[in-house]
């Protein structure tokens, strides 16, 4: 469809939502600048005894999904591996649209020396 006919069209029920954020905030460590990004959805979410689960290598919350229904089980992983080489962190929580949030935080400006 057009971009008229999309802006006029009311997304249908069973279209997934994905919302991501991007902002600078002045700090969350006290001591330096970062850069938030999050990343909201409104799937089933990811519950809390599995979050450490998502971020581990091949890891699966469904262990009956196949790897050839979503991915290779490495991008969650790979993710928080940048972002802590970078002095970043990667965590997972609830969003306010009922699935899962993902929040990536970098510092934008070398880590002060001691």
């Amino acid at each position: 469809p057009d971009a008229k006919t999309a802006l006029e069209s009311p997304p249908k029920p069973d279209t997934p939502l994905v919302e991501v954020q991007v902002a600078v905030t002045a700090t969350v460590d006290g001591v330096r600048p970062v850069a938030v990004l999050v990343v909201d959805d409104d799937g089933a979410g990811v519950p809390v005894e599995q979050r450490a689960t998502v971020f581990e290598r091949f890891g699966r919350l469904e262990a009956g999904r196949s790897r050839d229904d979503g991915g290779a089980g490495l991008g969650l992983a790979v993710v928080q591996r940048i972002a802590e080489r970078h002095g970043g962190r990667v965590t997972v929580g609830d969003s306010p649209s009922g699935g899962a949030r993902f929040e990536v935080v970098l510092p934008i400006a070398p880590t002060p020396p001691d």
